[in-house]
């Protein structure tokens, strides 16, 4: 998946980057491509399920119109049988801000999605936070988990 593999590109820049912080490069901060890694992984993993959705359900209801056009990407998983970890929930949950605005503009057309929010751990942040690496391991897990269930139901429908 392409989506993917540029997610592994950006990966391997925002390494580099936090390693030239570590170092005293504060500059390096200021330009991160974090937030740009989260809109692509947040961009893989809404693809993969909206593909499940389809394979389910199918991609055009009654009047034509595509079933699957929001970035709910906890509702969207609700209509696929696959098990979230913690961890893989409250991650989703924060890659739906990557997508409607925070890996895309500097602010929400919601005040609110600024708001720090409990989170699973116990933590408190808004939802626009970014935790690497952390998150692209627990994204990267999900990408494959996806994927794996979306290649099994394809041989399933076969």
């Amino acid at each position: 998946m392409s989506l993917k593999r540029a997610a592994n590109v950006l990966w391997c820049q925002v390494q580099k980057d936090y390693e030239a912080v570590l170092n005293s490069d504060h500059d390096k901060l200021s330009q991160s491509i974090s937030s740009t890694l989260l809109l692509v992984l947040g961009y893989c993993i809404e693809n993969l399920i909206k593909g499940l959705c389809i394979q389910k359900e199918g991609a055009f209801n009654a009047k034509g119109e595509f079933r699957f056009k929001n970035h709910k990407l906890l509702d969207l998983l609700e209509k696929v049988d696959i098990h979230l970890s913690d961890k893989e929930i409250e991650l989703t949950e924060r890659l739906e801000q990557f997508i409607i605005w925070a890996g895309k503009y500097p602010g929400p057309l919601d005040y609110t999605d600024l708001m720090p929010r409990i989170l699973p751990n116990g933590g408190f942040a808004p939802l626009d936070m970014a935790c690497i690496p952390t998150d692209y391991e627990i994204a990267i897990n999900l990408v494959d988990k996806l994927e794996t269930k979306l290649k099994d139901s394809k041989k399933n429908k076969i």
